[in-house]
């Protein structure tokens, strides 16, 4: 949201809009110091001499010499600018943690990210260095650099991260075990994967959980599902396609170019209305005050009781949901549904540092070479079946990303050199690339009739489905040799 993470937007929440403003412009205020690191663009090539300047967020007031070992806290940060709201206030676990170990807190912020930037844009053939064996050679340069600059007495780190950096914690006691003494990695996805239907199955248990436990929204589940089938079949024909443009006002209105772009309209407007019951699900249990914890707040009860009001159509209820969403921060509801997908998509070619497209290339670089993590539908018999397709997804990056793993020509995913596709060799520590054992991935695709997959592998049918797309799957692991390839 704006360039940052959701989980960054919501933390803001927990203190409230004025006070991270005031410790954003006056970090001060807070005890917070910041000043920039040397950092090399590449760490495996001896021959690169180019440096970028990344920068560090700390603190000391809590912080106390111990005979045993100093202790200090390292906030990792992630895929877009390190907010310093994190390390102002004491409202959060790993602050209150620190004043309780009396430890030293650092936040320090990930290559290409923020005003952290190993080159001078974001064009496809700069990204190169965007790998996370980059960021972890950051965190094994960085940490005992502060350790001399501070004069840390028997330095014992933690390093914390959520969501994407907590991927990196726990990746970087795998890669550098000697740097920290142990790592907090929370709601860490560790398990590289291109089509990741497992989200989506997550959010429908988090329904059917709310159903299960409210005898008045006993039948949330089961309406929501209905609300998506329908709305998904409305779209296959003209009557369908009114009621669902005259509901959101769609801009331009589905069916506009029956002929070239139907289907990828379609795709494009059941996954914005996917997003909105996907940020509400993702955060309800955060602990963030009103905006998830009172009974009108954003979370998955107020979104059931708009879903179970049969004084409603399935498709009003569906736009009571988004419009709801929508307009939580601005109080705003919106007027219309900008359903124009490529005019949504043209903001992501701005190659610049610091443009509103920065993070989202960036994140999505590190999800096209690395993780895959592509929030679908495709395989889960759910109340959101197959209403976000992999093929569609795929679309956006190789078109913006042109090059990036998952392209056309060039299938294959690696986790810090652990992984490859397509017999791509990684770079070894002395930053050569060598043909050796390894373990090989290989993605194929298919075109098939989706009916759904359900979890012993078996296809079942998944109501109100019925196009065709191309799908990723993976082959079974094996090692080989070979050469190594450009």
């Amino acid at each position: 949201m704006n360039g940052i993470p959701l989980r960054d937007h919501y933390a803001r929440q927990i203190v409230g809009s004025d006070a991270a403003e005031d410790c954003m412009k006056t970090p001060q205020k807070y005890n917070v110091n910041i000043f920039n690191f040397t950092q090399p663009q590449d760490h495996f090539d001896p021959n690169n001499n180019i440096t970028w300047q990344q920068q560090v967020q700390w603190r000391n007031d809590s912080f106390k010499s111990q005979d045993s070992g100093d202790i200090i806290f390292l906030l990792l940060g992630g895929e877009g600018p390190i907010q310093t709201t994190w390390i102002c206030f004491t409202n959060y676990t790993w602050t209150k943690l620190a004043q309780q170990h009396n430890a030293f807190m650092f936040q320090l912020e990930h290559r290409y990210f923020g005003t952290s930037a190993p080159t001078s844009d974001m064009s496809v053939a700069n990204l190169k260095w965007l790998t996370t064996e980059q960021a972890m050679a950051d965190l094994n340069q960085f940490i005992p650099a502060m350790n001399k600059q501070f004069g840390f007495n028997k330095p014992k780190w933690v390093a914390f991260g959520g969501s994407y950096p907590g991927t990196l914690a726990a990746l970087l006691r795998m890669s550098y075990p000697n740097i920290t003494n142990g790592n907090i990695a929370s709601s860490a996805p560790l398990w590289a994967k291109v089509d990741m239907w497992e989200y989506a199955e997550k959010m429908d248990q988090a329904i059917l959980w709310t159903s299960q436990n409210n005898a008045s929204l006993a039948n949330c589940h089961s309406e929501t599902q209905k609300a998506f089938i329908y709305a998904k079949n409305a779209t296959y024909y003209d009557t369908g396609r009114a009621e669902l443009n005259k509901a959101f006002n769609i801009t331009p209105p589905l069916g506009t170019n029956p002929n070239t772009t139907m289907n990828l309209d379609a795709t494009n407007f059941l996954r914005t209305i996917f997003h909105s019951f996907q940020g509400i699900i993702q955060y309800t249990f955060d602990n963030r005050g009103n905006a998830t914890i009172n009974a009108n707040g954003l979370n998955v009860n107020s979104l059931c009781v708009r879903m179970v009001d049969t004084s409603k159509s399935l498709v009003e209820r569906l736009y009571s949901v988004y419009a709801w969403e929508q307009s939580w921060d601005s109080g705003l509801i919106p007027s219309s549904l900008n359903n124009d997908y490529w005019a949504g998509i043209a903001f992501a070619r701005n190659t610049q540092f610091g443009s509103d497209a920065a993070a989202w290339r960036g994140w999505m670089w590190l999800c096209c070479n690395e993780f895959g993590w592509l929030p679908t539908t495709d395989n889960t018999y759910t109340t959101t079946c197959n209403i976000v397709v992999i093929s569609s997804t795929l679309l956006l990056t190789t078109i913006i990303l042109q090059g990036c793993a998952l392209g056309p020509d060039n299938r294959r995913i690696s986790v810090s050199g652990h992984a490859i596709y397509n017999g791509r060799t990684t770079r070894t520590t002395d930053g050569t690339d060598k043909a050796c054992p390894r373990t090989t991935r290989t993605l194929t695709t298919r075109t098939r009739l989706v009916r759904g997959r359900g979890q012993d592998g078996t296809d079942k049918g998944c109501p109100g489905t019925r196009t065709f797309f191309t799908e990723f799957e993976p082959e079974t692991i094996r090692l080989e040799s070979g050469s190594t390839t450009a």
